[in-house]
């Protein structure tokens, strides 16, 4: 058996502990280290890559600072030979963990992108969101094949968002995450539990709104991300956390910047 195939159930054992202490926690990767180490060396892979054996020997300093280092870690440690190599099913699965760790409420703008034109990308530290055109200066307005009966685009698809915690693994290096091609890449649950149809955020001064259209990725996304991803963002669990982000339109205007709290409003 793969290493792989048993992580995502040790994860979730983890993930549990979480909840409790950091050193339910520690408890929980020995027991997992231990069941997995013979089957990561059998594997050929090095044990500096196998996350629960780290995580015995990280700092316990904050619950939750050594839970999501270790969470983190864990989906990094596929993309270790090679960071663009496309993840698995049985990779992807184990993913699930770190992005249903994404906070309800009070999450963060990690990053915003800019397209001004088809394959470019922009990554400023503050944007303008306006009703208008969106996140200014994207190509949204002028390329939406959207279009309302008078012409204008579709406001229901005019700003993108994408959550850190599942893009970071699928996308592997940072550099990369640019490559979803989604306005505001942020540390927040997206699922439809969370932000149903309707639901405005504040981000700054801007106010958006989730919109109905649901955001499902195309050819791209397979390309630059796998075939798996796309499927793997498309299954009913994946569309119900909206891994692959969610669609929302402008209400208020106002200027966003990286680090930017973003509230229920």
């Amino acid at each position: 058996m793969h290493p792989e195939s048993c992580i995502p159930k040790l994860l979730e054992t983890v993930a549990d502990a979480a909840l409790r202490s950091p050193r339910a926690v520690q408890g929980a990767a020995r027991t997992g280290a231990a069941a997995l180490s013979a089957r990561w060396t059998r594997a050929g892979l090095s044990q500096r890559d196998n996350p629960l054996q780290q995580l015995q020997d990280a700092p316990v300093a904050d619950c939750w600072l050594t839970t999501n280092w270790f969470l983190s870690r864990s989906c990094e440690s596929f993309r270790s030979v090679n960071t663009e190599r496309h993840l698995t099913e049985t990779e992807l699965t184990a993913c699930l963990p770190v992005a249903r760790t994404a906070p309800a409420d009070a999450g963060t703008v990690v990053a915003i992108v800019v397209r001004p034109d088809r394959e470019r990308r922009e990554l400023p530290d503050a944007g303008q969101l306006t009703p208008e055109s969106g996140l200014v200066g994207d190509r949204w307005a002028g390329h939406n094949t959207r279009r309302l009966p008078d012409g204008r685009p579709n406001p229901d698809t005019q700003l993108t968002l994408m959550n850190t915690r599942f893009l970071g693994p699928v996308a592997g290096t940072r550099e990369r995450w640019p490559l979803a091609g989604d306005n505001l890449l942020v540390d927040l649950d997206l699922s439809e539990a969370n932000l149903p149809i309707g639901q405005r955020l504040k981000i700054g001064d801007a106010v958006l709104q989730i919109s109905a259209e649901p955001h499902l990725g195309c050819s791209k996304f397979s390309k630059r991300f796998g075939v798996d991803a796309l499927k793997f963002v498309n299954s009913p669990e994946g569309r119900q956390l909206r891994l692959r982000g969610v669609n929302a339109q402008v209400l208020q205007a106002g200027q966003v910047r990286i680090g930017d709290r973003i509230e229920k409003a």
